[in-house]
Formats: structure tokens, C-alpha cells, sequence
């Protein structure tokens, strides 16, 4: 199950890369330090936001969105913004 979450600004569409993390099966991840790694769902599974692995991906190398992680964009950037300040 690979899936990412893109976080990149809309706005930048143009570039050919994207930032995105990576989302894990609760079962495979292991402990998670929960304001880094919030709990968010995909097709009705619970995944991890891996956040401390973000990674920037050249955008052909995604597949077809599955859904949206807009319901989540507060708790997703909570997330960055414990990742760069630790707060």
C-alpha cells in the first residue's frame, strides 16, 4: 500500500516535482510520536503520516489520486510544523 500525501501548493503545479509523505499501515509503522505522526484514512483503513520521512518525487512517478486529504490540512501541517520548529 504506498500511498503519499502531497503537500505541495497547488499553486507550483507547474514544477516537475512535488513534496509528498508517505503514508504506512498502522501495523507496519511502530511507535509514532502522535503530533508527528497523526493518524489520517484511505479507503477506510487507518495510515500513518510518516512525516519525518517527506521526500520531494518527480510528479509522473505518482499514480491517480485516491482520494483527499483536505479534511486533514490542519492536523497535516501541525504535523511539518513539529517536524522543522518541535513545536
Amino acid at each position: 500500500m504506498p500511498f503519499f500525501v502531497s503537500i505541495q501548493s497547488d499553486t507550483l503545479d507547474f514544477l516537475r516535482s512535488t513534496i509528498v509523505v508517505p503514508l504506512v499501515a498502522t501495523a507496519s509503522f511502530g511507535p509514532r510520536i502522535d503530533f508527528l505522526h497523526p493518524l489520517l484514512e484511505v479507503n477506510g483503513q487507518p495510515v500513518v503520516l510518516a512525516t519525518n520521512e517527506l521526500v520531494a518525487v518527480e510528479r509522473s512517478v505518482l499514480g491517480n489520486a485516491v482520494g483527499s486529504a483536505a479534511v486533514d490540512a490542519s492536523t497535516i501541517v501541525s504535523a511539518i510544523d513539529y517536524l522543522i520548529s518541535g513545536y
